[in-house]
């Protein structure tokens, strides 16, 4: 997304994902100490609040989003996950028998790849449809004899032939300079749509999360 959309080289994506993981990483920590003192279901649902805001948030991203605004986005989605997954995976295997723990950890590992993996699939299809349908509705108008279309072709085949292409070539060359930035406008948008439904999804979540086990706080 970084890289193919916003035009950040490789390295520069990384960095921006940097204090996201780090925060990520230390919450993670944090939340297993916090479930031996706290209520497990109120750091579940704090993180799911959380996560939900920042994926909400991420939804509003667009191509004029500063990068500081882009680290604070995925801090906010690092810092909710951080805090979710310890004291989900305590609440889920905290009742079992001890004898039991190696195969609900199983269990439960497999459940969460599956789960990443037909997740990971939706969204792909999400984002594909979405794209197309926002590719057409902006196809619509585009249109060659309407004045913002009319205006910036004109000036981008002014542009080529200025460069010395001959007129032929620099039409194409801003016609498919235009349909680049029209799919590049729709996959924004498509990822835009994904992010909101998603956290959506999470803040649903939140509902169930109230019934989790290990609600009492512990000494």
């Amino acid at each position: 997304f970084l890289q193919n959309i916003l035009g950040y080289a490789p390295i520069q994506a990384g960095l921006i994902q940097l204090p996201g993981v780090l925060l990520f990483g230390f919450f993670l920590f944090i939340s297993g100490a916090l479930s031996n003192r706290a209520s497990t279901r109120l750091l579940v649902v704090v993180g799911l609040v959380i996560l939900s805001a920042g994926l909400y948030w991420l939804s509003y991203i667009n191509l004029q989003t500063s990068t500081a605004t882009i680290n604070l986005m995925l801090i906010v989605r690092g810092v909710g996950l951080g805090l979710l997954l310890t004291p989900l995976l305590t609440s889920a295997l905290g009742t079992l028998p001890p004898q039991q723990m190696s195969m609900g950890s199983g269990v439960f590992n497999i459940i969460r790849y599956l789960g990443g993996a037909f997740g990971i699939a939706s969204m792909d299809t999400i984002i594909e449809r979405r794209e197309l349908t926002y590719l057409a509705r902006y196809s619509e108008h585009q249109l060659p004899d309407s004045f913002g279309t009319g205006t910036f072709l004109t000036a981008v085949k002014g542009l080529f032939l200025h460069l010395g292409d001959p007129a032929l070539l620099a039409q194409q060359k801003s016609l498919a300079l235009l349909g680049a930035m029209m799919n590049r406008e729709a996959l924004l948008s498509a990822f835009s749509d994904v992010y909101l439904m998603v956290g959506l999804l999470i803040m649903v979540t939140v509902i169930p999360a109230f019934f989790l086990r290990g609600g009492a706080k512990r000494a």
